[in-house]
């Protein structure tokens, strides 16, 4: 048996988005109710604690730190919005270069960001919406930029839906979200949460997107590709016979078991797997053979 029966359920760009946001909203609520005892004055500072901390005024205080991690956690989280757009865009076997470049030179955050789930077949909805006008909001934010309002094209699709809007994110307002974000107001915790509900259900889309449209022999080629070379330049000539000792089932077993701790998996939800034809011309191959196929010509012999 030759087949390496695998897919992928997430990308690497989606791991990493998730390992940094999985509990964003939960540290945010964290934060918040811990600041809450800086307004009752029943904040008690350890004595452990590495440097002083005497407030002046506790209400400003607390209100300037409460505005600071709001609009932190929104500027984080459409930061990393943007590093799975990046991030993806290298991914092999998925986008073209022609069409990574041509979205990278877009004009905004809010444009690539359409441009990505355009690429990847998506119709606009109010996740994606949702982020790309909370992008004006972090322009403002951390640029300043009082001329970045949310545009007439955004505003045409979030307006009419308000209600779906209000019953998919907690009794969210859009009318005062866009209006605030226009103004430069300071986002509110629903506000803030609604973001980062919509950044993360975002990525799961785009992610599924971008997994049906992948070539998975060509992502795993590249994935075997960077191992083999990087452990061929830091010395181990012996690499490809580890993984090719000449039985077809043991180079099998070896080369399924490293695609499993990179990522893939087996019965994969979109039910594509490694096709048997590439999975058979990779295991029949000799040590040599997979050397040449592997290593660049530039390598020394």
């Amino acid at each position: 048996m030759t087949e390496l029966d695998l897919g992928v359920r997430q990308t690497p760009a989606r791991r990493h988005f998730k390992s940094k946001a999985g509990q964003n909203n939960h540290f945010l609520v964290t934060v918040l109710v811990g600041l809450d005892s800086v307004l009752d004055e029943t904040t008690q500072v350890a004595p452990d604690f590495s440097t002083s901390w005497t407030p002046q005024n506790r209400t400003n205080s607390y209100h300037r730190s409460r505005q600071y991690v709001l609009e932190s956690s929104l500027v984080w989280i459409l930061d990393l919005v943007d590093g799975y757009r990046m991030s993806l865009g290298k991914t092999e076997g998925l986008l073209s270069v022609t069409s990574v470049v041509r979205m990278n030179q877009l004009d905004g955050r809010s444009r690539k960001l359409r441009e990505l789930a355009r690429l990847l077949h998506r119709e606009a909805d109010n996740a994606e919406n949702l982020v790309r006008a909370a992008y004006s909001w972090r322009n403002r934010v951390v640029h300043g930029e009082t001329s970045n309002r949310v545009s007439p094209e955004l505003r045409s699709l979030l307006l009419p839906a308000r209600d779906e809007i209000s019953e998919e994110y907690r009794g969210l307002d859009i009318e005062r979200f866009l209006s605030s974000a226009d103004g430069s107001e300071i986002p509110t915790f629903k506000e803030t949460a609604s973001t980062i509900a919509a950044a993360h259900k975002l990525i799961e889309q785009l992610d599924d997107a971008a997994i049906d449209l992948m070539d998975l022999e060509q992502y795993a080629e590249s994935i075997l590709r960077q191992f083999f070379v990087s452990q061929f330049d830091a010395g181990n000539r012996a690499i490809f016979v580890q993984y090719w000792p000449g039985d077809e089932y043991k180079t099998r077993k070896r080369l399924r078991q490293f695609l499993l701790q990179s990522g893939f998996v087996a019965n994969p939800p979109s039910a594509r797997t490694l096709s048997s034809e590439w999975a058979h011309t990779l295991t029949s191959m000799t040590a040599r053979e997979a050397r040449s196929r592997f290593i660049a010509n530039t390598h020394a012999p």
